[in-house]
């Protein structure tokens, strides 16, 4: 199960079953983090040995202009990667040629507002980061894999998104069930890795699909 993108082709997901020589039997996405409740019965319904989340990235990206983004010409929801226009020939400023000064701006006070930005985030989804500890701990015949936020391309959103991996780290890396998997670590910052800037291309895809399948592999090694 991944989060946005889960039912287009390729995602991190089919990278990972692909690598590690696996069968998927569902691809969800439960756009928010106080879904994972809806967890429990799924994994009734289908029944698994071997886990995939990647929860949070609808939380952690305290954006003063993400949904006027997602509102304009660049939603993309109702496409496959392979129809969207390579990174490379497009035109990658984000911001509908504004400027640099209007990015900067943006940038500048985002990272401003980054520390209330977190205890807002932090207060508003302790809950539901306990309950998924909960339930992962309550399925301890299997396995968890566990991906931080996503990185943003040349966004101040990261600031808040590298403090959720320690977040995450506290809550899930001492589980045994669990394999942590560090979105942001080793994650190269090339344009060619995102179609937008809150969304993986299917290069960023396969990137962290291979790093989750290594950890995958590694965790059942011991």
């Amino acid at each position: 199960m991944d989060g946005y993108g889960a039912s287009d082709e390729p995602s991190f997901i089919d990278i990972v079953q692909k690598d590690v020589n696996s069968k998927c039997i569902l691809k969800k996405s439960l756009y928010k983090l106080k879904n994972a409740e809806k967890i429990e019965a799924i994994l009734k319904e289908y029944p698994t040995h071997l886990v995939v989340l990647q929860l949070g990235n609808y939380e952690f990206h305290p954006s003063l202009d993400f949904k006027n983004y997602l509102n304009k010409k660049n939603k993309l929801k109702n496409q496959s990667f392979e129809t969207i226009t390579p990174p490379s020939v497009i035109n990658h400023d984000f911001y509908d040629g504004r400027g640099l000064l209007y990015r900067n701006l943006i940038y500048f006070i985002k990272v401003l507002l980054s520390p209330i930005y977190w205890y807002l985030i932090e207060h508003n989804n302790k809950k539901y980061l306990i309950q998924l500890r909960k339930i992962i701990k309550g399925n301890y015949d299997k396995d968890f894999v566990i991906i931080t936020p996503l990185p943003f391309y040349h966004s101040a959103n990261n600031i808040i998104r590298k403090r959720a991996i320690s977040l995450y780290e506290n809550y899930f890396s001492n589980l045994p069930n669990v394999i942590f998997v560090n979105s942001f670590e080793d994650f190269p910052f090339d344009k060619d890795m995102f179609y937008n800037p809150a969304h993986l291309s299917a290069k960023g895809h396969k990137f962290l699909g291979d790093k989750t399948a290594d950890a995958i592999i590694e965790y059942y090694k011991k």
